[in-house]
């Protein structure tokens, strides 16, 4: 799946109202889930597991999406960092896209996931089915707020741990 395609599936989920704070504090708390996983890392002594991060990733995207599908340009760069310094960016400006909704913020922040994910032996195309895949888990007739809050993870993990 590529981006394009991600981009229209993901509209399903999306719920109508303020689309662009949404996206903005969903960029927010999921970047700061990535950095989560640094955290627990080093001073949990907690593994980052595949499936995890992929599903967080996935997550960062799908936010990317909503405010893409609401008028934000995104142009992805190539980046060139390690993987610490990748979420820390992420989670910056995820920040600063909060305070000013500048869509050069999306442009880094998509960059920063998507190097994530290759640096992590994952593809960009991987890690957007497997999103949609555990959408289509959680919401099978689209967003509503009953699955929002009553969830099967072990199903959705299960659809996110296939290659």
């Amino acid at each position: 799946m590529n981006w394009d395609e991600y981009k229209i599936e993901s509209a399903r989920t999306a719920t109508l109202t303020d689309p662009m704070r949404h996206a903005a504090l969903g960029l927010v708390t999921e970047s700061a889930e990535l950095l989560d996983m640094i955290k627990r890392r080093d001073f949990y002594s907690t593994v980052i597991g595949h499936t995890h991060l992929k599903e967080e990733l996935g997550d960062v995207f799908w936010y990317l999406a909503l405010a893409a599908r609401n008028g934000a340009a995104i142009d992805p760069v190539t980046m060139g960092a390690g993987f610490e310094d990748l979420i820390k960016s992420c989670v910056y400006h995820s920040a600063y896209f909060l305070r000013d909704y500048d869509e050069i913020h999306l442009t880094v922040i998509f960059s920063c996931v998507q190097a994530i994910a290759t640096l992590s032996d994952m593809t960009l195309e991987e890690v957007l089915e497997a999103n949609i895949n555990k959408l289509r888990v959680r919401y099978p007739d689209g967003f509503n707020i009953v699955d929002a809050n009553i969830r099967d993870l072990d199903a959705e993990e299960e659809c996110l741990s296939k290659k």
